[in-house]
């Protein structure tokens, strides 16, 4: 009979002998990795409001641009910066000194890595074109901008209206820079307005994307004159509608009410940046003459229906008068029938009145 000393030097003797492969292939076995890989991946029990940024302040003064954005984190997360496009280069500081703790996303997004708790985190770089558009990747209750020399659109009581914010050289004959980088697109859009006259003088507003195909759009539209929205939540600024395109949004529409009038012009203000469309629907109750600019052949879908494009300084006179009824007997027909039978040589038709 064995004593345990000798059989635990037994059992190492035999452990030893197995086949070194076999002890590799066996451990750590799949599911075990496959639940550190889930771990590894997991997102934290913020997800998705583990970012919270509370501030931003923009300031540019000639050719520098400075972006100081206040955010609370409530994990260790990767956080997406601001885009400024065309490409900028600025230096970064996280809390006020040099990161390097930063990546970029398949998709092209820079992310800072930042720890729990509340960061300052400073964007400073020199712009060199006249024209810079700022995304921000989430949104920021509260923006302050600070410009020297530059005009700023998409920013409203210190809210950003599409999450973009532009910034133009308020000198437009500035002598361009030496660079191979190219401008940005200036924003190209289609406005319809359908005028409806019935009891009420109704008109429907369509602005449509042209250009650029997916960035966000932040442009003024000119109102009609005595024009007044009833719908859509828009602000209006010195006769004039902020419109903001997103940039999957490819249109945007609302609803006015005009007041009825003898003598009204539509007006196509020297913008190159829109192209209007004008369309006209009268009901029976007013008689519409036009002069200044001619109609657009109408549709066989829409005979009752004008249409007139027209070219940036171009106006349309329309002179409308509410036809008075006649004085005497008046008659109601409820029903015509009308019946038509055509012969070789004769053809035999008559109508019924009710």
């Amino acid at each position: 009979m064995l004593v345990p000393g000798v059989l635990v030097q037994a059992l190492l003797f035999i452990v030893t002998q197995l086949p070194q492969t076999v002890l590799a292939e066996s451990y750590p076995p799949q599911h075990l990795l496959k639940e550190l890989e889930s771990r590894l991946i997991e997102a934290p029990a913020c997800s998705p409001r583990c970012l919270s940024p509370s501030a931003a302040a923009i300031s540019i003064n000639n050719n520098e641009l400075t972006l100081k954005l206040s955010v609370g984190a409530a994990s260790q997360i990767a956080m997406p910066w601001p885009v400024v496009s065309p490409a900028w280069q600025p230096a970064l500081l996280l809390n006020g000194k040099p990161s390097s703790q930063m990546s970029r996303s398949s998709d092209g997004q820079w992310l800072i890595a930042v720890d729990k708790g509340v960061h300052t985190i400073t964007l400073k770089g020199q712009v060199v074109h006249d024209s810079v558009a700022i995304d921000f990747p989430l949104e920021v209750p509260n923006v302050s901008l600070q410009s020297v020399g530059w005009q700023a659109d998409g920013l409203r009581d210190n809210r950003l209206l599409n999450r973009r914010l532009e910034l133009s050289r308020q000198q437009s004959l500035q002598q361009k820079s030496d660079t191979l980088l190219a401008d940005p697109i200036e924003p190209f859009i289609r406005v319809s307005r359908t005028l409806t006259l019935d009891r009420e003088w109704t008109i429907q507003t369509r602005v449509s994307r042209i250009a650029p195909i997916a960035d966000a759009i932040n442009i003024r539209i000119p109102l009609l004159e005595n024009e007044k929205i009833t719908s859509a939540d828009l602000s209006t600024e010195k006769d004039s509608v902020l419109v903001s395109l997103n940039k999957h949004q490819a249109s945007l529409q609302w609803t006015s009410l005009l007041e009825s009038a003898e003598n009204y012009t539509l007006a196509h203000k020297s913008d190159n940046q829109l192209l209007e469309q004008w369309r006209i629907n009268a009901s029976p109750r007013w008689h519409i003459e036009t002069d200044g600019l001619p109609s657009v052949k109408r549709s066989a879908q829409s005979p009752n229906t004008h249409l007139w494009r027209p070219r940036p300084g171009e106006q349309l006179h329309i002179h409308s008068t509410n036809p008075i009824p006649v004085e005497g007997p008046t008659i109601t027909v409820e029903s015509v029938t009308w019946r038509y039978e055509p012969g070789e040589r004769s053809a035999r038709g008559e109508h019924c009145d009710r």
